[in-house]
Parts: C-alpha cells; structure tokens; sequence
C-alpha cells in the first residue's frame, strides 16, 4: 500500500515535492544522505489508508516538504558568509526599512528567503513589488514569494520562527531525491507513526546569511559577539606561536 503510495515520487519526486524557482532538479547528484520524517496518524487511517485522500495525502507531503527546505536552510545558514546589519539606532521606521533594504540591494544574488516578519519589513520599501502569488494554495505550508525587491526575488520560509533574524541570500539549489520509503511504528499502539525516509543530495551556490540586530536582547548580537570572541582568541594563539 505504501510503496504504491511512493511508486510516482521514485519515478519523478517534483510530482509530490513544491519545487520553487531557485531549486533546480539535477539527476547527476548523487552523494545522499538519508533523511527521515515522522508523523503520527489515527490507527483507523494507518491501517485504511486511500490513496485518493488529499488530506493525507497533503498531510504526509506537507511534512516531506518541511523536511526538506529545512535541511536546504540549514546547510545555508552552516556553510555561508556571514554578516550583520544593526537596527538598534534607527530612530524611525521608515530608516529602518532603508537600511535593511539596503543591506540587501548591496548583494550581488537573486533570490532572498527570510522571516514572515523580515519580509514585513521589506515590503514596506517604495520598490517592492508585490508578487501577484500564483501559488496561493501553500502560502503558509511551504516557503513561498512575497514579492520582489528591484531584481530581487523575496520568499518568505514559514518553518523559521517569527523571531527569526537571519537572512539568506543565494542564487540557485540544485537538487536532486531518491528511494522514498516508508513504514509504520507503533502499529499495535493507540498512536502508530508513518515514518517517511528518502535519499537527499543538494548543492547551493556560494550564499550569504545577513543578521539582522534590532535590539539589546537579539540573538543576532550574541552571535556576533561570540565570533568576535573566537576571533580575539584566535589572534592571541597565533601570537604566542
């Protein structure tokens, strides 16, 4: 029943996976890394599950799709360059928006993913362009464009937190999924789990991640300081050598 369930998605995985303009499918990737999604499902529908069920179904893709863009955005936000921007003496809001677009409008990269509260902000600029959103239908599911910034491309990623500070900039994912599985755990119990495995490989273009420190309390600022910490250590070793 299962390996029915995934039969297409071996076959062509962009048939069940939102695959947005900077993601570009590359069939040659092949260094994977096994990932894994888990989702709790009444045992009524574990063990009679329809094929044809579009809440399920939607259900079991919406957490593939979680799955996935996490693991792209974390890879950015480990593997990037790394700078900051602070807010902190911007007297009003429109200076704010200024220099946060600023920021943004300096990078040489088309595409930019930030926060549903970043991105509030950066509609508020004159030269934003609202997209006219074609993919309304997972708006608030799977990460999702907002609009453009001049020649920018500005998505909105709803699995970061609101208070989220951190901006990515890129210019292409290349991407490519095999070998969807799935099984059941727990079957015999009151709260049996669908667990859903499948091969990941993905290549990001050189990126950059702008922090954004809007106050005393950010974490953005403890970020900072804690590089300049390590930075400061690493001056005093190189001079006791």
């Amino acid at each position: 029943m299962w390996d029915k369930l995934f039969e297409e998605l071996n076959k062509d995985f962009t048939k069940g996976i939102s695959i947005r303009d900077f993601i570009e499918v590359d069939k040659s990737l092949k260094n994977f890394r096994t990932v894994s999604t888990a989702m709790s499902l009444p045992q009524t529908e574990v063990m009679n599950i329809k094929i044809d069920d579009d809440r399920i179904l939607n259900m079991i893709f919406g957490e593939i799709n979680q799955t996935i863009y996490k693991s792209i955005f974390k890879e950015i936000s480990n593997n990037t360059t790394n700078t900051f921007i602070d807010l902190r003496n911007e007297s009003n809001h429109p200076g704010t928006i200024d220099k946060l677009c600023g920021s943004i409008l300096r990078e040489d990269y088309k595409y930019v993913v930030t926060t549903g509260r970043l991105a509030v902000d950066i509609s508020d600029n004159p030269v934003f362009q609202t997209s006219n959103l074609k993919d309304v239908a997972t708006n608030g599911a799977f990460v999702y464009l907002t609009g453009k910034l001049n020649n920018k491309d500005i998505y909105v990623d709803p699995f970061m937190r609101w208070n989220d500070y951190k901006i990515f900039l890129f210019d292409k994912v290349s991407l490519n999924i095999e070998n969807f599985t799935a099984a059941i755990v727990s079957e015999a119990t009151f709260t049996p789990k669908l667990v859903v495995r499948f091969d990941i490989d993905f290549l990001v273009t050189p990126s950059k991640t702008i922090n954004v420190i809007d106050s005393v309390n950010s974490d953005a600022l403890l970020e900072l300081k804690a590089e300049h910490r390590e930075q400061q250590i690493d001056k005093i070793l190189k001079e006791d050598l």
